[in-house]
């Protein structure tokens, strides 16, 4: 099964060089981006289709070989790029007021039910929110 790869590659090359521009160019075809990194190096970031990570490496070695000897490299799935490590996702909320108009009621009508238990509500900061999926 194919998935798409992020690849992340260090390159010790300066971002304002015309040599960065050139690479730039190079990694348009691959969705290429590329930016400034901590040190002044060049920072690539690849998706690359590929059967496995060590596929995906492999393939993105290839394209960046002509571009310097990269200091890292990374490779992770899209999926597993976009949910680090012991981080969920940030649940859908909304406020009492988004959940009173959608409803067609007043916020005490909303604050009445979350304080009956009839509605979820989680307090952040001063202000109660109601996850969107709970929304009558």
């Amino acid at each position: 099964m194919i998935l798409r790869y992020v690849v992340d590659v260090l390159v010790d090359k300066t971002p304002d060089t015309p040599e960065a521009k050139e690479i730039r160019a190079q990694l348009a075809d691959w969705s290429g981006l590329v930016h400034e990194a901590s040190g002044r190096r060049l920072a690539i970031v690849l998706t690359v289709p590929a059967e496995s990570v060590q596929q995906a490496f492999a393939a993105a070695t290839r394209i960046i070989d002509p571009l310097g000897v990269p200091v890292s490299v990374a490779v992770a799935t899209e999926e597993a790029r976009s949910k680090p490590d012991g981080w969920e996702n940030v649940p859908d909320l909304v406020s009492v007021q988004e959940v009173a108009t959608a409803a067609g009621r007043t916020k005490q009508a909303i604050f009445s039910r979350i304080s009956k238990g009839d509605l979820s509500a989680r307090k952040v900061g001063q202000e109660f929110l109601v996850l969107r999926s709970d929304m009558p």
